[in-house]
């Protein structure tokens, strides 16, 4: 074959193979997200030691703590005094540097055990607030950059725009990090409840490579309303 129609062929080539390559990252993509759900499906029904965990209980809650060198984590759950479910759970680590996605696992093993013990019909739950995790925090802020509700620019944060925080972070989906562990125990997020409003420091914004002039507000405490999908 004539060399000019050889190289004539490479841009076609070169187009098919991109193709080609843009459909295997999505197709992984996806088998990856399946896998992930799947393996935390098959974490849910295998048994779990429930020594690992210390547990303690009163009339109001039952709590999973464990223990491990100098570091705790803490799975509380709560209910009325006249009701036999449990409604309410609350997550806390001393486990320093991890994301929010890093606690998932550890968060399914305590609620495997629990319900062994208890009835929980979930309605909210509390796992931190957004400057504890980075993962979390980076979706934050670049919600309130893409958000038309929001002016970055602007200077303050005023009462009158808590339900607006509310709203961006729940469009944005900025705890997406415990979807997958909610959606396995048949949960969703219904919507978020927010106190305590602040503006996320200039050496974070800095730290996480953003502007550090930018007006992100950010709650410093956070209840997950859930709903049954």
């Amino acid at each position: 074959m004539p060399k000019d129609k050889i190289i004539a062929q490479k841009p076609s080539n070169q187009i098919f193979i991109y193709l080609v390559s843009a459909v295997f990252l999505i197709v992984l993509s996806c088998t990856n997200q399946e896998e992930r759900k799947e393996e935390l499906k098959q974490q849910n029904s295998s048994p779990i030691q429930a020594h690992e965990y210390e547990i303690s209980k009163s009339e109001v809650n039952f709590v999973l703590t464990k223990h491990q060198d100098s570091t705790y984590s803490s799975f509380a759950l709560y209910r009325n005094r006249d009701s036999i479910t449990y409604n309410h759970f609350k997550y806390n680590s001393s486990v320093p540097g991890l994301m929010l996605k890093d606690h998932i696992d550890e968060i399914m093993n305590m609620w495997s055990v629990a319900q062994d013990s208890v009835n929980i019909e979930l309605k909210s739950l509390m796992v931190g607030y957004p400057l504890l995790y980075d993962d979390v925090l980076d979706e934050h802020i670049n919600a309130f950059i893409k958000s038309d509700k929001w002016d970055v620019k602007k200077k303050g944060v005023i009462n009158e725009s808590y339900q607006v925080v509310r709203d961006i972070m729940k469009e944005a989906n900025v705890y997406s990090s415990i979807n997958l562990l909610l959606e396995t125990n048949g949960y969703s997020i219904k919507q978020f409840s927010t106190e305590k409003h602040g503006l996320v420091l200039p050496s974070e914004l800095s730290r996480l490579g953003y502007d550090s002039t930018l007006s992100i507000p950010v709650p410093y405490m956070v209840w997950i309303e859930v709903e049954k999908r």
